[in-house]
């Protein structure tokens, strides 16, 4: 019996008012959206949702329970309110939740006040209005400059340490971000910094392109970014050249000004893994730089 419970979906009521009851095959549905005849009484609130363990939830088993419970209360309608369908990321169950109703007539007229659809269409817009809070902005575009710092050991051909070197940073980015709060970007970051001793010099550029995966999370106009990516890097001090592999890892904290334009803070940390014959040691495989940055951004 245990094991019976615990595959059946969670079924929650709120009974307000209650009639004799009715059979589930005689309650009337009301999908998402379809309006309910104007004498329709709301006697109550019922939602089937997944308990973490449910197996048995397509949408007709979940849509019976709800008919069901409804009956069960001397409701003849149900009118849905809310209906997740199952995703990976979640739930692989239908989750639905509705009012319950009393109907004595399934007379509709448009030209008079229905009092349930006029209190659903409000909190509607009340519900969405709160979803956006919350919801980070599908499309950004980022311009940042700031500062970076070497921290891996670099020696000039006199063997001047040149390491932790600071200099320029920027970086240029196009995120796009779904509802679940996971993102896909595009990255482009450069550094520069000229450096010289008494006998040798160096011109380092550091270039680095990549795609990287995002998750962002939004409190009203505050949002915090956190990403790792995986791509091309480039080195150039001016005397040699050479393309390896590259990775970034960033945390970014961004202020929205407003529903098109913010401005942010962020620090990455990049590694380029070099060739052999750039390598100073075997602990210190590639060139590893912090940067700080801030800049604007663009919503779309």
């Amino acid at each position: 019996m245990l094991c019976l419970c615990s595959c059946s979906p969670r079924i929650m009521v709120d009974v307000m008012k209650s009639y004799p009851k009715t059979v589930s095959d005689s309650v009337h549905v009301f999908e998402i959206g379809q309006v309910v005849p104007n004498a329709a009484e709301v006697i109550g609130r019922v939602a089937v949702v997944d308990n973490g363990f449910s197996t048995n939830c397509q949408y007709g088993e979940v849509l019976k329970l709800a008919k069901e419970k409804t009956a069960e209360v001397g409701g003849n309608g149900l009118m849905l309110t809310w209906h997740k369908m199952p995703s990976l990321m979640s739930s692989t169950c239908h989750q639905i939740e509705g009012k319950m109703l009393h109907l004595t007539d399934m007379v509709i007229d448009t030209t008079v006040q229905n009092p349930i659809m006029e209190a659903e269409a409000k909190q509607q817009e009340i519900i969405i209005k709160d979803r956006k809070r919350f919801e980070a902005p599908a499309s950004t575009f980022y311009l940042q400059v700031g500062y970076g710092s070497i921290t891996s050991k670099l020696y000039l051909a006199d063997e001047t340490k040149v390491s932790p070197l600071s200099g320029l940073e920027w970086r240029v980015e196009s995120n796009h971000t779904y509802k679940s709060g996971l993102g896909v970007s595009a990255i482009y970051a450069g550094y520069h910094r000229k450096i010289s001793s008494s006998q040798d010099y160096a011109d380092y550029y550091l270039h680095y392109v990549a795609p990287a995966l995002t998750y962002s999370l939004r409190v009203d106009r505050f949002i915090g970014r956190v990403g790792f990516g995986m791509g091309l890097g480039y080195y150039d001090d001016g005397l040699s050249q050479c393309a390896s592999f590259a990775s970034n890892f960033d945390v970014r904290f961004e202020y929205m000004l407003s529903g098109k334009v913010g401005v942010n803070l962020a620090m990455s940390d990049m590694l380029m893994i070099m060739p052999k014959r750039y390598q100073v040691d075997d602990l210190n495989p590639g060139i590893e730089r912090l940067s700080f940055t801030t800049g604007i951004q663009f919503y779309f």
